[in-house]
């Protein structure tokens, strides 16, 4: 599996972002507005009265300026910056979007980015550099089979079907990654790099479902299904296993009283050069509980 960044999802709410209600913000101005004239009190308990609606506008105007103080807060920081606010947050980095990247993938690059100033060539600093080539790459790995020797294993972002047109254009990104990682700003004098495509292991997703609910039996097979795909995109990566346990816990949404699994039979342990991918996911009603499967009730 290849080295983790740091995983912004799991920081703790910053303190200078503060949750706002408009209707907190109305009774605090009440509470002022009655400490300083108490005889206002009866007036502004009705909501007719228009004083009442005067504090409720000035509350709302209150409650927008403040959000606008939290939104300013986030737009400088990682975890939450997009569009032009984290281009600029990436150049305190020296890193730049590449066309049609998503605000994800160029955050990611920039929580890689320090791995990439070590000269000494470690595993990360080479996956930084090939995550920097392009957006058709989707992970990559660095590892060493015989001293000074370097495999970079890349995993593209789309799966090669074989056909001419698609095996020049995985032959075009790998020699761009080769190119980024002989460069001798980058590569030790004592490393030989290659370059090499990940290896697929395809799976697919079959799985019965019992639901107490029939009439919503569509709405809840839907999520269900939504939910595995979310699942299996986010495992979509070098040396990252796909557990049955997680496929279970996808599929049990709310209205499920037991998932039958059909497939796969186990869990998926890639090594770091190959990567799971899921080829198709289906869920459907289960008519017949006693064919077989993995079974998880609620």
């Amino acid at each position: 599996m290849t080295d983790a960044p740091l995983n912004l999802s799991r920081l703790p709410r910053p303190d200078v972002v503060e949750t706002l209600t408009a209707e907190a913000i109305r009774d605090e101005i009440i509470a002022d507005l009655v400490e300083k004239s108490p005889s206002l009190e009866g007036a502004l308990q009705l909501e007719s009265e228009p004083l009442r609606k005067l504090v409720e506008v000035v509350a709302y105007r209150e409650l927008l300026l403040r959000q606008r103080v939290n939104d300013a807060a986030q737009s400088v920081m990682l975890a939450y910056a997009t569009g032009t606010d984290l281009d600029h947050l990436a150049a305190l980095y020296g890193v730049s979007r590449i066309a049609d990247e998503t605000d994800d993938r160029l955050r990611s690059r920039v929580l890689t980015t320090p791995d990439g100033w070590s000269v000494a060539g470690p595993a990360a600093a080479y996956r930084a550099r090939a995550l920097d080539v392009s957006v058709d790459i989707r992970d990559a790995i660095a590892t060493s089979p015989a001293p000074g020797d370097v495999v970079v294993t890349v995993l593209p972002e789309w799966r090669p079907s074989g056909t001419p047109e698609d095996q020049a254009r995985l032959t075009a990104l790998l020699d761009a990654v080769l190119d980024a990682a002989n460069d001798r700003t980058v590569r030790p004098l004592t490393d030989r790099v290659s370059v090499a495509a990940a290896s697929i292991l395809p799976y697919r997703v079959v799985a019965k479902l019992t639901i107490t609910s029939l009439p919503d039996a569509e709405v809840i097979m839907a999520d269900g299904t939504a939910s595995v795909a979310r699942y299996v995109e986010a495992r979509r990566m070098l040396g990252t296993p796909v557990a049955i346990s997680g496929l279970m816990q996808a599929l049990h949404q709310g209205g499920v009283e037991r998932v039958r699994l059909l497939e796969p039979a186990g869990d998926l342990l890639p090594e770091a050069h190959e990567a799971a991918w899921c080829e198709a996911i289906e869920v459907t009603l289960d008519t017949d509980p006693a064919d077989g499967g993995t079974v998880g009730d609620e």
